[in-house]
């Protein structure tokens, strides 16, 4: 009592100070003649005790910054029809640019105008818009948006003009095309720089990629083909990164990458100048990338983008075709970058995405090694596996969606097509299962932070992680033992027991509250179809371990339900009121259980059927025995009614089946003894009545 009164002391001295530090901030915040930038100290307290710490904890003086919060900008949220508004000079600037090419088309099947004219009308209608667009820049006439769609229209009018002059009615040569493209793309660049419009860079760098198309039927060389695209690249990223572009760097990289694989698809010649442009090119992506991370909002997004670009990136390395050693080379030159890139980003949360494309590039070096498509799965599950990892730890919901996906797929695969006799099979199993453990384990020490990660915690998703890891197991169990003759797994229902047995006496922390109904389930069903089946195919130690362990765990659950501990107090709120009925099933599993295992013996052994007769009249005399003292000890009705209810089956089994089956000297034998222990029974229960 002394103890509670000095804590509630310290207590109340404790919410004195506290009162005194809210007066200070009210006055500091309240006072008109406080000036800007001025600091208001609180005078401290010389000493003061936490109510749970005996130790005394000095209070340093709070200093309350009274600076004038300065406003900030926010952008408002545009309407619908803003929006709208917005959108429609692009869709006009398309209109139009579509009217001009069928005008040339309708001008060329009537034969108004030659080729070369309308190659020149074109340009000069190119022209024409981008002056008035200047003008209107200029002079600040019309809206942005207008200007903006002059702009990249007299830009496609120019890029397309261009390409139909050249392949479509050759009255250009190649050179004058390539240096009229060129030129129109140095157009689209300084327009970017500009106008710094994050969706004209967009526009300008797709258009611009029609190029290098050109450049391929103009048979050009590889090398220059990649050079143009990765020097675009560049010099669009640095636009992008001037002007904090996030979402062109993410669409950009895809069509720049998609462009890159369909030229190398499309080349002639086999070249792993293409494995090469495509490293430089997720390089220029990554530097971007990590320029642009402090403005990114959504960057867990942004994280997950970049992680299945850079895997992706590199899985393709492999679809050109190429010497071993020259991927090989191309895959360390990649494991190098990335360590630089994670040494340059260690105290930014991308470094893990770094580290771990390192880590892919030497997992695709021992592929290219071990070209088996077992590797190729574990390289695809082990990426899949980090992927989920970096967006549970990032609170990435897109990364840990898509990649979820793929490892449950190939997951499935894996359980599906292969075995576990063989060491890489068995590995891959076995990684599986680990992989969903370490998953569960991680995602519950992580702090459950947005929408799908509160929906998925509201449906206990790892709990049910819990009982994948399970199944996951047992199926390995059954792939090991199971045999096309046989239909029965022994192993499998064992692990069963074992696992059932584990749950019984863990912590709630590890176990939570579906599992363990879960492993209940489980070990119902397996112990119905134990008792129907009699099958000889199995070896008897097999069979016998197996058995022993469904009678010693069902025992456990009997007495972990009698005592109420362990697992018990998870459930109790449930079963309180229904552990009589609960207990008394339990115990009939039990009986079923020893009376299947003698019947197993007899059968094993090849005894005769005399053991079978005398262990099921025994068993059925003790279970009766059981329930009464049970029933009455803990006043279980049920328990004592069935009590009496086996005593009767067990006198008319002794009558109408034990006594034509056995012979005389055992029938003497097991009638004296029943008898005996019969009437010592009746006496404890004559006692106790009133």
């Amino acid at each position: 009592m002394d103890d509670w009164k000095t804590r509630v002391e310290l207590l109340e001295k404790e919410v004195q100070q506290l009162k005194l530090e809210v007066e200070a901030l009210k006055s500091a915040h309240i006072t008109p003649h406080t000036p800007d930038h001025q600091h208001v100290k609180v005078p401290p307290v010389k000493e003061k005790y936490s109510i749970f710490d005996k130790k005394p904890v000095a209070v340093k003086p709070i200093e309350v910054n009274t600076t004038a919060a300065e406003p900030v900008e926010t952008k408002p949220k545009q309407s619908f029809e803003e929006r709208l508004s917005n959108l429609l000079p692009k869709v006009f600037m398309f209109i139009f640019v579509l009217g001009v090419l069928w005008g040339l088309k309708l001008m060329s099947d009537y034969g108004y105008l030659n080729d070369g004219v309308k190659i020149a009308l074109s340009y000069l209608l190119s022209v024409t818009i981008a002056v008035v667009a200047g003008w209107m820049v200029k002079n600040n006439k019309g809206a942005h948006n207008v200007r903006l769609a002059l702009f990249g229209g007299s830009f496609i009018i120019g890029i397309l003009a261009t390409a139909a002059g050249v392949i479509l009615y050759d009255v250009l040569s190649l050179t004058i095309a390539l240096l009229i493209g060129i030129g129109y793309i140095a157009y689209g660049v300084w327009l970017t720089y500009w106008q710094a419009n994050e969706g004209l860079t967009i526009f300008v760098l797709l258009v611009s990629l029609l190029l290098p198309y050109l450049l391929e039927y103009m048979s050009f060389n590889s090398l220059f083909i990649i050079g143009f695209i990765l020097l675009l690249y560049a010099v669009m990223m640095w636009v992008m990164v001037k002007y904090k572009q996030k979402i062109a760097l993410q669409v950009t990289m895809i069509f720049v990458g998609f462009s890159l694989a369909t030229l190398s698809w499309m080349s002639t010649t086999v070249s792993i100048l293409y494995n090469y442009g495509a490293l430089l090119l997720l390089i220029i992506y990554s530097i971007g990338w990590v320029k642009m991370q402090p403005v990114m909002k959504r960057q867990a997004l942004h994280i997950g983008l970049l992680f299945s670009i850079g895997t992706l990136g590199m899985a393709m390395f492999h679809t050109v075709e190429s010497t071993d050693v020259e991927k090989m080379i191309v895959f360390a030159c990649a494991a190098a970058i990335s360590l630089g890139f994670w040494q340059w980003t260690r105290k930014l949360p991308v470094a893990d995405v770094f580290a771990t494309f390192a880590l892919f590039a030497v997992l695709h070096i021992m592929l290219i090694v071990n070209v088996t498509d077992e590797w190729r799965y574990l390289l695809i599950l082990t990426t899949a596996f980090i992927g989920i990892m970096i967006g549970i730890k990032q609170h990435a919901t897109w990364m840990k969606l898509t990649q979820s996906i793929i490892f449950a797929i190939f997951a499935f695969a894996i359980y599906a097509f292969y075995g576990v006799e063989e060491p890489m099979p068995f590995l891959l199993n076995s990684l599986v299962v680990l992989f969903v453990v370490a998953i569960l384990i991680y995602s519950e020490r992580t702090a459950v932070i947005g929408r799908f990660s509160t929906a998925l915690h509201r449906v206990r998703w790892t709990e049910v992680l819990r009982c994948i890891a399970v199944l996951l197991l047992l199926s390995m169990t059954y792939k090991y033992e199971v045999s096309p003759w046989q239909s029965t797994s022994y192993w499998m229902y064992a692990v069963i027991a074992i696992i059932t047995g584990i749950v019984l006496f863990i912590p709630q922390r590890i176990t939570k509250i579906v599992l363990p109904i879960f492993i209940m389930s489980l070990f119902s069903v397996a112990s119905l179809l134990l008792w129907v089946d009699y099958s000889g195919t199995h070896e008897v130690g097999k069979v016998l371990i197996t058995r022993l362990s469904y009678i010693i765990v069902t025992f456990a659950i009997l007495y972990v339900l009698y005592t109420k501990r362990w697992l018990y107090a998870i459930y109790a709120r449930w079963i309180e009121q229904s552990r009589e009925k609960i207990m008394f099933v339990t115990s009939l599993f039990l009986l079923f259980h020893l009376w299947t295992f003698s019947r197993f013996i007899q059968f094993a052994f090849d005894l005769d059927p005399l053991v079978f007769t005398i262990a099921t009249t025994t068993l059925l005399f003790a279970f009766a025995t059981i329930y009464i003292v049970v029933g009455r000890r803990e006043n279980f009705i049920i328990w004592t009614r069935a009590g009496f209810i086996f005593i009767l089956l067990g006198i008319a089994k002794l009558i109408f089946i034990d006594l034509s089956t056995l012979d005389l000297i055992v029938r003497t034998i097991v009638f004296m003894v029943i008898g005996a222990i019969g009437l010592v029974l009746s006496n404890r229960l004559l006692k106790k009545m009133p």
